[in-house]
């Protein structure tokens, strides 16, 4: 009997985790604590916080030349939006089996397992960059 009421509760709160809307704890964006967010208080926290403004700026860059030019990270595909990051910072942990993710939970909520996303180590559009460079030296 208390087997079955152990094999039951196991069964119950795995399926409570795989029900979870939330980010895991001690999953962070950029240094920022989303864990217990849903994905939409995630995203809403950074872009109250300027996200729309840090990712729309043009970065001013220096060539070894000397040349200047300016690069919009969103059009060179580093500029990710609020909204992905938290889809991102969501997934971690995340799995197909239920009961990897019951597992991938207890570690997150007891700090043996963290994560962090970053909107930084993206790839920009080379060939965006080579038009901005372009522009710069036939200036």
């Amino acid at each position: 009997m208390l087997l079955a009421a152990l094999a039951a509760g196991g069964v119950y709160a795995v399926n409570r985790v795989a029900a979870l809307d939330t980010i895991f704890p001690g999953v962070t964006i950029d240094g920022t604590d989303t864990g217990n967010m849903t994905r939409e208080q995630a995203a809403g926290m950074l872009e109250s916080a300027g996200w729309e403004e840090k990712i729309s700026a043009p970065l001013k860059v220096t060539s070894i030349g000397g040349y200047s030019f300016e690069v919009a990270p969103k059009t060179a595909g580093t500029g990710i939006p609020a909204a992905q990051l938290a889809e991102e910072a969501f997934a971690c942990g995340r799995c197909e089996k239920p009961l990897d993710n019951f597992i991938s939970y207890v570690k997150f909520l007891t700090g043996a397992e963290t994560a962090a996303v970053s909107s930084g180590g993206r790839t920009a559009d080379r060939g965006y960059v080579s038009e901005c460079v372009d522009t710069a030296i036939a200036a």
